[in-house]
């Protein structure tokens, strides 16, 4: 008896042992499993932006050629808006683009001319909008300015006949890389125009009486386009008077100084134009003017009342 107890004491025991060896066992191979933190990284390239294309219009977002004589023309007295548009693409994504900016300039004075209404205008901060089609590198952009009437003209009768004009695009990224188009150019054509007054009004005089440099009348005659510009005279009847006679055609004179009906220096209006060689200039800075005197003789007998007449002044090129 004693025996068999002792034999079912060592086998209890084993069992123990070996339930207590499998215990730890798994007890290790649950404190080796854990989570790591991984960290990934990568260096995304810049690209330089570019310029798709530029168009000049005289419509905001138009993107095509306005102009396709290649000349471009003033607005007499006044400014011609136009709009620089079109696409510009950045590798990165649309949203990358920061800036889009045009200059418009005579040829040979290149990028970075001061602004000046003569030669060279500007335009910063040109507005965008996301592609209409849908390219997420693509921004469309649109620039304005005003071409003054004084422009200088490339074309024949202007300054700068033997030069043109350029369009250079400049767009820059985030990064302040930039990529710019400088392909497209126009002329700009040349526009005669003169402020011309509408009236000579010698106010009331006597019979056989003669204007002087006291009492004479002066067109100022002003430049309103970008050629140089002369005027022609004439008339072509007399004036004629609301009670009695008529006042000839060369009784009134014109001169480019100011002198007396008298003086040497006159010249009798006539039915035919005459160019007077009044030479009104390119205008580069305030206004450029000129002027015109008119002397003016009445008959000494047979005449009265209001005498009226017309004088045909034109401008012609210089």
């Amino acid at each position: 008896m004693a025996s068999k107890d002792l034999s079912s004491l060592h086998w209890i025991l084993g069992a123990a042992l070996i339930l207590i060896g499998l215990f730890v066992t798994v007890s290790l191979v649950g404190t080796s499993s854990q989570a790591d933190t991984v960290n990934t990284q990568t260096n995304v390239t810049n690209h330089s932006p570019t310029v798709e294309d530029v168009f000049i219009n005289t419509s905001q977002w138009a993107f095509s050629d306005g102009f396709g004589s290649g000349t471009l023309n003033v607005v007499p007295g006044g400014a011609e808006t136009i709009w620089i548009n079109g696409n510009v693409r950045d590798q990165n994504g649309g949203g990358d683009i920061d800036d889009v900016s045009v200059e418009f300039y005579r040829t040979t004075m290149s990028t970075g001319c001061a602004p000046d209404s003569n030669y060279c205008y500007t335009a910063n901060g040109c507005s965008t909008q996301n592609d209409t089609e849908g390219d997420l590198e693509v921004l469309e952009y649109s620039c304005t300015f005003n071409l003054d009437y004084w422009t200088d003209s490339t074309s024949t009768g202007g300054t700068a006949p033997s030069d043109d004009w350029t369009t250079t695009v400049t767009v820059t990224d985030n990064a302040g890389s930039t990529g710019s188009d400088s392909s497209v150019t126009k002329e700009i054509g040349t526009t005669l125009s003169l402020d011309i007054p509408t009236t000579i009004n010698f106010g009331t005089l006597s019979k056989g009486q003669k204007t002087t440099s006291l009492n004479n009348q002066t067109h100022v005659i002003t430049q309103r386009g970008n050629d140089e510009a002369d005027v022609e005279v004439s008339s072509a009847s007399d004036m004629t008077c609301t009670n009695t006679g008529t006042i000839p055609v060369a009784n009134q004179e014109w001169s480019l100084t100011d002198e007396d009906h008298s003086d040497a220096s006159m010249a009798d209006l006539s039915g035919s134009a005459t160019d007077t060689n009044l030479g009104v200039g390119y205008k580069t800075s305030g206004d450029v003017s000129k002027n015109l005197h008119w002397n003016i003789e009445l008959p000494a007998s047979d005449i009265s009342g209001t005498c009226t007449g017309t004088v045909t002044v034109t401008a012609i090129a210089a």
